[in-house]
């Protein structure tokens, strides 16, 4: 039986010296951009209380004239809609003092650094699962827009994203946002990463190559904005199966105007304690947020698969 530690020489057994890095090895996160995506507008309302009520205006009549006639006047009524504090977050950590005596790295400032990231990516995975399911009906699925024409998928039937259809099928985004009238500026759209490949591969990206861009996706590998939609690629978004025999893998998304889709960040506390019944030193963080599509017809949402020969 081997003992760790002790290794077989010439000359017998002998134990191993083993020399620790002072630093730590490079750990990658995954990206998080839903601040990007979405507005704050009614955090600062939100810093006390658990609901806000936000109001929405109302369509005022217009009425033909006619001279010599009486007009009538009406009392616009306004609507709500609610935005609910209802996430809590936390993590803690601690360390023996002893520990932290004969440690020749601050562990404890690692710890901390790798919770508070790790609470990012927590927080917008939970976003980019929900927003998407409060899309407006007509706004979403196989007959997105006003005349349902826009097969943006479904969980039963994903599109199947190629190369050859992905400048189209974001289009097919850009154009259920155009029924209902949402601004051109600050709309954006999360897609999966493997999706960028698909896009700088795409005719229309080589064409634009070929016309002297000086700057391009194929060159460059950016992206940038397509159909006016900033792109955002994104590992964070919901993935599930299918439910079929073949357990196909699907990815949710979305895309959307900024102002339609509202985040508040309400208690972001971190402090250092000691616990009573031991010599230790602990870091504990906690979040309190809410999340919410405040304007359904802002927001589009599909459901995508990686197609073959993609």
């Amino acid at each position: 039986m081997a003992i760790a530690g002790v290794v077989a020489g010439q000359y017998g057994t002998k134990i191993q010296d083993i020399t620790y890095a002072k630093s730590w090895l490079v750990k990658w996160y995954l990206q998080t951009d839903f601040r990007m995506v979405s507005s704050t507008t009614y955090e600062a309302d939100l810093k006390q209380g658990h609901q806000l009520d936000i109001r929405l205006k109302p369509d005022v009549t217009i009425n033909t004239y006619t001279a010599n006639a009486d007009i009538t006047f009406e009392n616009p009524t306004t609507a709500t809609v609610r935005m609910t504090i209802d996430q809590a977050l936390y993590f803690a950590t601690a360390e023996d003092r002893v520990e932290t005596q004969q440690a020749d790295m601050d562990n404890r400032a690692a710890w901390m650094e790798d919770g508070m990231k790790q609470m990012e990516i927590t927080v917008e995975k939970d976003c980019y699962e929900l927003w998407p399911t409060e899309a407006a009906a007509s706004n979403s699925g196989a007959t997105a827009g006003a005349a349902g024409i826009y097969n943006l998928g479904t969980k039963a039937a994903p599109v199947l994203l190629t190369k050859d259809n992905i400048t189209e099928y974001i289009g097919r985004h850009a154009s259920t946002l155009d029924d209902t009238e949402v601004p051109d500026a600050e709309r954006n759209i999360v897609v999966p990463k493997w999706v960028r490949n698909l896009i700088v591969l795409s005719p229309e990206f080589k064409a634009a190559n070929e016309t002297g861009d000086s700057v391009t996706a194929i060159r460059d590998r950016y992206i940038g904005k397509i159909m006016e939609f900033k792109v955002y690629l994104s590992n964070n978004l919901f993935v599930e199966t299918d439910g079929g025999a073949g357990s196909e893998i699907v990815t949710n998304i979305f895309s959307g105007h900024k102002s339609a889709i509202q985040f508040a960040g309400q208690l972001d506390i971190s402090s250092t304690v000691e616990r009573e019944a031991r010599f230790d030193a602990g870091n504990k963080a906690l979040f309190v947020y809410g999340r919410k599509v405040t304007k359904d017809d802002g927001i589009t949402a599909g459901v995508v698969s990686q197609g073959s020969g993609a």
